[in-house]
């Protein structure tokens, strides 16, 4: 019985690690075609569009999946609480990767302005600032809880 039920927690891990590459791959897929859907080349630029989906993908969806299972994208979609870290990190990657589209277009010849260069610095960027808001909101609500636990209990 108990080498059955090891056999079960193997097989069931084997098909989360399954699952989780399955997903990641789709949300590369997902974003490759929303991509090329707002006016990346489907052809012509394959590799950095490919490269950009992987780094927005990466940034945005493949960490949580990683970090609390295959479901995860589904339950993003349905809670749509953008106060919890992971929704707000997955929401500023993807508004910034979008609003930093913005230049593009202008054509200008800077070497920061060629595809997909303004959209990464705009992921990157607003990961940055995802990480720095949330752990100054981490560090006054644990301040908050200290100051309150202490006065508390004089």
């Amino acid at each position: 019985m108990h080498k059955a039920n090891k056999a079960q927690k193997k097989s069931s891990k084997i098909l989360d690690v399954l699952s989780v590459l399955v997903w990641s791959v789709a949300s590369v897929v997902l974003v490759h075609v929303i991509a090329v859907l707002y006016g990346a080349y489907l052809i012509q630029n394959f590799d950095e569009t490919l490269t950009l989906s992987i780094l927005v993908s990466s940034l945005a969806f493949i960490r949580p999946i990683i970090a609390y299972g295959p479901n995860t994208l589904t339950n993003l979609l349905q809670r749509l609480q953008w106060e919890e870290e992971c929704e707000g990190r997955c929401v500023c990657v993807l508004f910034g990767t979008l609003l930093a589209a913005a230049p593009i277009p202008l054509d200008w010849d800077t070497p920061w302005q060629v595809w997909p260069m303004s959209c990464c610095i705009g992921a990157l960027l607003s990961e940055v600032g995802a990480s720095v808001y949330f752990i100054v909101r981490e560090l006054r609500g644990s301040k908050t809880t200290t100051t309150t636990s202490s006065t508390k209990y004089k």
